[in-house]
């Protein structure tokens, strides 16, 4: 779900952050465009767990958040030849419940299962 569980429109309207505009591109193109064209104004999120604390402590003050959670190609893990890719919006229980890793890497999903909260 973009935007994680961030109700960013009544978190604006309660004042708690500054105005900002919130894009959901769809793919790594459209991301790349947007940063090119809007640059240090623009902030990019995933989830928003790291970023939600500065902007409502105004340590972030965005023009443009940019949510990449709806770009697929950044999900999920592959075998390529004898690597395993691992691509950054795949969530700790993604890795967990994944059978490619359970079968290459049990230790990584030993790992994961220590690191964070399973929904993450």
């Amino acid at each position: 779900m973009p935007g994680g569980n961030i109700n960013w429109k009544r978190m604006r309207r309660r004042g708690k952050v500054n105005q900002f505009k919130y894009i959901s591109p769809k793919t790594k193109e459209e991301v790349l465009k947007i940063l090119n064209e809007e640059g240090v104004n623009a902030c990019i999120i995933a989830g928003s767990t790291n970023v939600l604390p500065d902007i409502k402590m105004k340590k972030l003050s965005p023009k443009i958040l940019i949510d990449l959670t709806a770009i697929e190609e950044l999900r999920g893990i592959d075998k390529k030849k004898d690597k395993i890719c691992i691509k950054p919006l795949t969530t700790i229980a993604e890795l967990i419940h994944s059978e490619l890793i359970l079968k290459e890497s049990k230790v990584l999903i030993q790992s994961a299962e220590q690191f964070a909260d399973p929904l993450v």
